[in-house]
């Protein structure tokens, strides 16, 4: 049995300090950060405007999941 703050479930975390806040999991951020690499690559041979439109859905989808989310720290940056 584990604490709910050492725990992930579909892709959130729980905060341990003070009152428990939904928070994104840290390998999720990770999985984030890795597929805007990889739509923002400059070797994809892709227009700038394909780029764009891909990105914001990616993003749109991105956010609509983790929207919901109490504790964006990850965000900010």
């Amino acid at each position: 049995m584990a604490r709910p703050w050492e725990r992930k479930f579909l892709g959130f975390s729980f905060t341990s300090a003070g009152v428990p806040k939904r928070r994104i999991a840290p390998k999720a951020v990770d999985r984030f950060k890795e597929r805007i690499r990889e739509l923002t690559s400059r070797t994809r041979g892709v227009s700038t405007e394909r780029m764009a439109e891909e990105l914001a859905r990616y993003l749109r989808g991105w956010i609509g999941y983790f929207g919901k989310c109490e504790s964006l720290r990850c965000c900010k940056a």
